[in-house]
């Protein structure tokens, strides 16, 4: 497995291979499977297509960050659909602020793992304390 997914991630890093390997489980016959049912998995799907957060956008008034993968490949007219639509969908974000990630696939935590931290560690910068106060 861990050949497998350094060829179809050749960017990955050795710890990011090792992950991906880790959500596969050794059967006792020596056959490997995932550790997330195949129905654990749909339902996690359904659920953002079936019930996507955009109603809940309005309130949130907080910093966020949206890093779309711009998929290797994409030529400049597919790069801007997908800008579009992330600017279209998340128009009631406040405080949003986008870094797009370009050549990427959808694990950015996987194959950029540098840049996704010091991206979330600028977020992060940027935030008041909150009070405890009471």
């Amino acid at each position: 497995m861990s050949d497998y997914f350094r060829a179809i991630h050749p960017d990955w890093s050795p710890a990011a291979i090792e992950a991906a390997v880790d959500t596969m489980r050794v059967n006792a016959d020596g056959s490997l499977s995932r550790r997330m049912s195949t129905e654990q998995h749909m339902s996690i799907l359904h659920s953002i297509w079936n019930e996507p957060p955009r109603p809940w956008y309005p309130a949130i008034d907080v910093p966020t960050l949206l890093m779309p993968a711009i998929p290797k490949g994409a030529d400049a007219k597919w790069a801007d659909r997908i800008r579009s639509r992330i600017r279209e969908t998340t128009a009631d974000l406040r405080h949003a602020t986008m870094r797009e990630y370009l050549d990427s696939e959808h694990d950015l935590h996987a194959q950029h793992p540098r840049r996704v931290a010091d991206d979330l560690l600028d977020l992060a910068r940027g935030l008041q304390p909150v009070s405890n106060a009471r």
